[in-house]
């Protein structure tokens, strides 16, 4: 590896001259909780008892008050802050332990009894995230053992006050994501709230209590179908924006905002603004047909297996109704399916579809809440993929010293 300046060689690669390069047993001792037996858990107890099935979930299995005090007093257990690791099933899970009463299963669950002078918890813990865990055959499943975390894996390792400065940087990402997270929670429990109960009028939004009126789909709209396009036909330097019916399934929501494929093929039904698609035919279940979204473009080349409604006037509200298709008439829509391998939905038979519908105007009132509800849905979701995106890179920057974080020194007057 050619070197750099300021920069060594080392075992996890190219480290500024400063850092250190440690085996993972140079810094602590591999530990393990002292075994439990299956006699000795019950369904339901005082302290939880984590399997590598349930590590970092909810527990199946607990023992008692009496046996954790004294094996937590007896044997290896881990202190707070120290991070637990799944050294079978799925390799290199990490849970840091918070200090909340529970149990963990032996060499299935490890850690690292390390030495904070040298390597912090905080930084062992992002450095766990890009580590590669060696996988080796231990039977039935994967393991990783004691002697390979002890004398193959490496850590670089700068001082102490630059581990607290790269910790802090990856936390505040941390941090960010779970607020990012818990803001699309909220969302979509309030979205969840307004489908269950505001689309299909069980609850009344303010200044409506007209009565909603019965409606065959027939009456409201034509149902037409979408024609040739495959992807084959699909190139990035095409002139025409066009839709597969998989993308409806795969790709787009209830409103369609951009439409992300181009083609040079004239093939295609021309759509009309305000036009509700619907999958045709899927191979995987008959709940992916009832899935309507509402294309608010004219002139996109619409592909076969694509089942068209086109409202016939100013009589409905397309946004409000592809809602209401697919999450408040989704079970009739299943039933409309007709296949075994593969699942087809006719138009002939959607055209039947009756419903009640409010009046134009809270149509609108909805269909806004709903639209405006998954445009913040789908904002947070793509800060929430570049926060990602950004703290990965970082995180390999940072933990190799590609990229330096320095403490800033007082300047005295």
């Amino acid at each position: 590896m050619e070197l750099t300046a300021g920069y060594k060689n080392s075992e996890v690669g190219l480290i500024p001259n400063e850092w250190d390069s440690l085996l993972l047993g140079k810094i602590g001792d591999v530990k393990m909780c002292k075994r439990i037996f299956k006699h000795q858990t019950k369904k339901s107890g005082d302290i939880p008892f984590y399997k590598i099935g349930t590590f970092g979930d909810e527990p199946d299995a607990f023992i008692s008050q009496e046996l954790f005090n004294e094996y937590r007093e007896k044997f290896s257990f881990p202190k707070i802050g120290e991070i637990l690791i799944s050294a079978s099933g799925t390799i290199g899970r990490t849970v840091v332990y918070n200090g909340e009463p529970a149990y963990f299963q032996d060499s299935n669950i490890i850690w690292i009894s390390n030495n904070e002078s040298v390597v912090s918890n905080e930084y062992l813990y992002h450095f766990y995230k890009i580590t590669k865990w060696a996988i080796s055959d231990g039977g039935v499943i994967d393991r990783l053992y004691n002697s390979y975390v002890k004398n193959k894996i490496y850590i670089s390792v700068p001082s102490i006050p630059e581990q607290n400065l790269i910790s802090k940087a990856l936390n505040d990402f941390d941090e960010l994501l779970i607020i990012l997270e818990n803001l699309i929670k909220k969302k979509n429990n309030l979205k969840q709230a307004i489908l269950q109960k505001i689309l299909i009028g069980k609850k009344r939004l303010p200044g409506f209590n007209d009565e909603w009126k019965l409606v065959i789909l027939k009456d409201m709209a034509d149902i037409l179908k979408g024609k040739g396009l495959s992807k084959s036909l699909i190139t990035d330097s095409g002139t025409h924006n066009c839709i597969l019916y998989g993308e409806l399934f795969t790709i787009y929501t209830q409103t369609i905002q951009k439409v992300v494929s181009k083609t040079n093929s004239n093939e295609g039904l021309l759509s009309v603004e305000g036009d509700i698609l619907l999958p045709g035919s899927t191979t995987t279940t008959g709940v992916d047909l009832a899935t309507a979204s509402v294309l608010p473009f004219n002139n996109i080349a619409l592909g076969g297996d694509i089942i068209v409604v086109r409202r016939k006037s100013d009589n409905y509200d397309p946004v409000f109704l592809a809602y209401y298709l697919t999450y408040a008439k989704k079970r009739e829509i299943v039933e409309l399916t007709q296949g075994t391998t593969i699942y087809h939905l006719y138009g002939k038979d959607l055209k039947k579809l009756s419903f009640k519908i409010p009046s134009l105007k809270e149509q609108k009132a909805i269909a806004s809440i709903l639209f405006d509800l998954d445009s913040e849905l789908l904002e947070l979701q793509i800060r929430k993929k570049k926060t990602l995106d950004l703290k990965k890179g970082l995180t390999r920057t940072l933990l190799t010293g590609q990229r330096r974080l320095f403490i800033k020194k007082k300047v005295h007057a």
